[in-house]
């Protein structure tokens, strides 16, 4: 077997002789390509990046770029605790991919990019898989959540997310007079629970949206009126309990 190494890519003729007298084809013409240079691959991805924020059952997706890396074909794998995963790479004919894969257990997994045989700078990348967010877990309750009156209201609830799985709290109250100032504050007696609070200062209909990643929990948005006097409250609970009553009925 013989080798050879080129200095620099380009057109090169190869002359292969036995005791003086070429074989057979010789002189071959040979066609040397720059190799690619997989340093100059550019991989980005929300979950790649932040090394979180991938989630069971949930697609990840990964962006790549092979603009400046010459020629090179690209190679993506995921590494799970116990499997591989699924991976679908897309390329999009402009030197740039997108690349799809599906975690299927929860706990680290290692994200192999190589271009040309040679792997990317930072790869493997950690990836940490966790269950999705489940905003159905989240509960609110409190009397900032029910009608009341504007006198004696107390704007403030308690909401409890434990067992929601990963997640931001966002809350937005809408009143008489449009956006309204919402404060958050962490229940110290209570491990996933946050207070809120609010101080309404008019008579009006409030709506108080609740949101666990990105999502609206059960009950959201709630629809909160306050009124002057006791009479308007009692009607507005009749109202309320007739609605309910109704709603039970179809069912």
């Amino acid at each position: 077997m013989c080798h050879y190494i080129t200095p620099v890519p380009g057109a090169y003729v190869l002359t292969i002789r036995y005791d003086g007298v070429d074989i057979p084809g010789s002189p071959f013409k040979v066609s040397i390509q720059s190799s690619g240079d997989a340093s100059r691959c550019t991989v980005e991805g929300a979950a790649l990046s932040q090394g979180t924020g991938a989630f069971v059952g949930k697609p990840m997706g990964i962006s790549i770029s092979s603009h400046d890396a010459g020629p090179g074909q690209l190679h993506v794998r995921c590494e799970g605790p116990t499997r591989d995963c699924d991976v679908t790479v897309f390329d999009n004919r402009d030197s740039t991919y997108h690349v799809q894969i599906l975690p299927t257990e929860v706990g680290n997994h290692l994200v192999y990019v190589e271009w040309g045989g040679s792997s990317v700078q930072g790869s493997p990348f950690l990836v940490r898989v966790g269950f999705p967010p489940d905003p159905t877990k989240v509960t609110a309750i409190g009397p900032g959540l029910e009608n009341g009156l504007l006198k004696t209201f107390k704007g403030n609830f308690l909401v409890d997310t434990k067992g929601a799985g990963p997640g931001t709290l966002k809350v937005r109250i809408h009143g008489p007079k449009g956006a309204f100032k919402v404060e958050m504050y962490r229940d110290t007696t209570k491990d996933r629970s946050i207070g809120v609070r609010y101080n309404p200062t008019e008579i009006g209909r409030y709506i108080i949206n609740i949101k666990w990643a990105d999502e609206h929990i059960p009950g959201s948005p709630f629809d909160v009126t306050l009124v002057k006097s006791k009479e308007e409250l009692d009607s507005l609970t009749e109202l309320k309990d007739n609605v309910v009553t109704q709603q039970n009925g179809l069912h």
